[in-house]
C-alpha cells in the first residue's frame, strides 16, 4: 500500500513514479501500433519492438493468465499483427480476456503460498486502475478509506476491493465551462450554453463564488471520478480553442476553473505530467539570456510537455528528445530513447539516496539525531548520496521509518549487490515507457491522431524521464560543457562497466 501511494502520489519524485502502464494498456497498444502501421503512421520495426517488450513483461504477469494462454498471447505477438489479419482478431479476443480478468487474476495470485513480490503487485494494481481511469486524488482518496475502515488489509484482499471500485462504473457528473469573453454573437449557441445569469444562478445553487463570466458551457461527462470528469472539460476546452485559432480571428477564452456539481471548489486543470530540469535553478542560469542557444531549444520544445494539450505535448517533448540527443549515423530517430534510458538509469540511484538522506534529515523533525545533523550539515546532495552509500556498505542501520523510505533503500541494496543488471532493467523499463512516447508523437505527427488509447498514459509516465534525462544534458552542458551526446556516450560506457572494479560509485556515474 505505501508503494501504490507513491504510485499515485503529488509531487512524488520521479525516480519512485510509475513508468509502466501494465500488461492490459500494452497489449492494446500493440493493437493501436498495427492499426498505426496500416496507416504509415509508425513502422513496422516500431511495432516488432512494442511487441517484443510485451512478450517480456507477460512471462511473468499471472493478470495474463496460466503459462499456457501467456504462451499463445506471446507466440502472436512474435507473428505478423497486421491490422485486420486473423493473428490481430486473435489478438484482440485474448487482450479482452486479459482485460475483463486481470484483477481476479491478481487477486488469487495474491493469496498463494508463491505469490509475486510487494514491488510488483504495488505496480500492477496501480497501472491498472489508471487505465481505467481513475485520477491519481481518486485512488489515494479510496486507499486512505481502506486504511481508515479496515484494521488490515492483505494483498488478495486489495485486489477484491479494486475489483469493486471498478464495477460501479463510471458517474454522470455536470461539469460549467465559463467564457472569461463573451463569444461572438455570430456564433450558434449549442445546447450546453447557458446565458451569464443562468450560469450566475448554477454557481449560487451549487455552493460556488461567481466570479466574473460571460456565460458558459454546462456539460455532462461521464467519468470515474470528479476530478477526471474535470479534466475531461478541460480537454473540451483545448479542443474548442484550437477550433478558434483556425476557424475564426477570434479567440475563445475560457476561464482557469472548472466547476463539478457537488464539489466544494472549483478545479484547475490537472495535467499528470511533469518534466523538470532542476539544473537550471541549481546553476542559477534561469534568468542567463543566450548562454546555450542550442540547448534553449530543445528546452523550449519541452515546456510543451508540461503546459500544452496531449497532441501538441507529445510532438514538442519528443523533439526536445530528437534536437539534443540525434546525431551523426544514426538511422532510426528511436534510438534517442535508448540514449535518454541510459541518462535515467544513470542518474536513478543518485536521485533515490538522496531522498532517502532528506527522508531520514525530515523524520527527526525538531529533533534531530546525530545522523540527521550529519546529514543536514552537508553542502550538496551528492554528499548526502554518498553518505547514504557508505551507510549500506557499512549494513548500517538507518532507522527509517516511513515505509516509503524503507522500500527505497532496499531498491537500493539490491543495486548495490548487482549494479549492472539492475541498472540494466531500470534502463529496459525507461526505455519502453520513452519510446511509448516516440510511438505517440508519430500517431500525432503522421497518422493526425490526437486522441490515441495511449496518449495520455504515455505522457503521464514518461514527461518524468524526460525531465530526468535531460536534467543531466543541461547539467552537463552548465558545468563542465559537455556536449549532450558526450554524456549520453558515458552513460551507455558506465553502465556496462558497473560491475567492474573501475565503475565510478553508484552516485557518481555521469561525473
Amino acid at each position: 500500500m505505501a508503494r501504490f501511494g507513491d504510485f499515485v502520489g503529488p509531487g512524488i519524485q520521479w525516480q519512485r513514479a510509475l513508468w509502466d502502464v501494465g500488461v492490459s494498456a500494452a497489449l492494446r497498444e500493440v493493437r493501436e501500433a498495427s492499426e498505426g502501421v496500416k496507416n504509415g503512421a509508425i513502422s513496422t520495426k516500431s511495432l516488432k519492438r512494442h511487441a517484443d517488450s510485451v512478450v517480456r513483461h507477460l512471462s511473468d504477469d499471472p493478470g495474463g493468465g496460466d503459462p499456457e494462454q501467456r504462451r499463445r498471447i506471446k507466440a502472436l505477438l512474435a507473428q505478423d499483427l497486421t491490422a485486420g489479419g486473423v493473428n490481430f482478431h486473435e489478438l484482440a479476443l485474448w487482450m479482452d480476456d486479459v482485460e475483463r480478468h486481470f484483477l481476479s487474476r491478481w487477486e488469487t495470485a495474491a493469496g498463494q503460498e508463491h505469490k509475486p513480490g510487494r514491488e510488483r503487485t504495488a505496480r500492477a494494481l496501480a497501472s491498472e486502475m489508471l487505465r481505467f481511469d481513475f485520477s491519481p486524488e481518486h485512488l489515494r482518496s479510496w486507499m486512505r478509506n481502506l486504511e481508515r475502515t479496515h484494521d488490515a488489509v492483505d494483498a488478495g484482499q486489495l485486489f477484491a476491493e479494486a475489483q469493486d471500485l471498478v464495477d460501479q462504473g463510471p458517474s454522470e457528473f455536470e461539469v460549467m465551462l465559463l467564457f472569461e469573453q463573451p463569444p461572438s454573437q455570430r456564433l450558434t449557441r449549442p445546447e450546453q450554453w447557458r446565458e451569464a445569469r443562468h450560469v450566475s444562478a448554477w454557481l449560487g445553487e451549487n455552493g460556488f463564488a461567481r466570479p466574473r463570466q460571460h456565460g458558459g458551457l454546462l456539460l455532462k461527462i461521464d467519468a470515474r471520478d470528479p476530478v477526471t470528469a474535470g479534466n475531461l472539460a478541460f480537454d473540451a476546452s483545448d479542443r474548442l480553442a484550437a477550433r478558434s485559432a483556425v476557424g475564426t480571428r477570434e479567440n475563445l477564452a475560457f476561464h482557469e476553473h472548472v466547476f463539478v456539481r457537488g464539489q466544494r471548489a472549483p478545479m484547475k486543470a490537472k495535467r499528470f505530467r511533469r518534466a523538470e530540469v532542476r539544473a537550471l535553478e541549481r546553476e542559477d542560469t534561469l534568468l542567463a539570456i543566450g548562454a546555450d542557444d542550442h540547448l534553449d531549444q530543445g528546452l523550449e520544445l519541452l515546456s510543451h510537455l508540461n503546459t500544452a494539450p496531449a497532441p501538441v505535448a507529445a510532438a514538442a517533448g519528443w523533439s526536445a528528445v530528437e534536437s539534443l540527443l540525434s546525431g551523426p549515423g544514426d538511422d532510426d530517430k528511436v534510438v534517442t530513447a535508448d540514449r535518454l534510458a541510459n541518462l535515467v538509469a544513470c542518474s536513478w540511484p543518485r536521485a533515490e539516496l538522496t531522498t532517502v538522506a532528506w527522508a531520514r534529515v525530515y523524520q527527526c523533525e525538531g529533533s534531530p539525531d546525530s545522523l540527521a545533523t550529519e546529514l543536514a550539515a552537508y553542502s550538496t546532495n551528492r554528499e548526502r548520496a554518498d553518505r547514504i552509500l557508505k551507510a549500506l556498505t557499512d549494513e548500517e542501520d538507518l532507522q527509517l521509518v516511513r515505509p516509503a523510505e524503507q522500500l527505497a533503500l532496499r531498491r537500493m541494496e539490491k543495486v548495490f549487490r548487482s549494479p549492472r543488471s539492475e541498472l540494466m532493467a531500470v534502463r529496459d523499463r525507461a526505455g519502453d515507457a520513452l519510446r511509448r512516447l516516440y510511438r505517440q508523437r508519430n500517431l500525432v505527427v503522421h497518422g493526425g491522431q490526437t486522441a490515441g488509447f495511449g496518449l495520455a498514459s504515455a505522457l503521464r509516465t514518461a514527461a518524468p524521464l524526460v525531465g530526468a534525462g535531460l536534467d543531466r544534458v543541461t547539467h552537463a552542458a552548465l558545468v563542465t560543457g559537455a556536449a549532450p551526446l558526450e554524456i549520453a556516450a558515458r552513460a551507455q560506457m558506465e553502465i556496462e562497466r558497473a560491475d567492474t572494479t573501475t565503475a565510478p560509485p553508484l552516485t557518481g556515474l555521469l561525473e
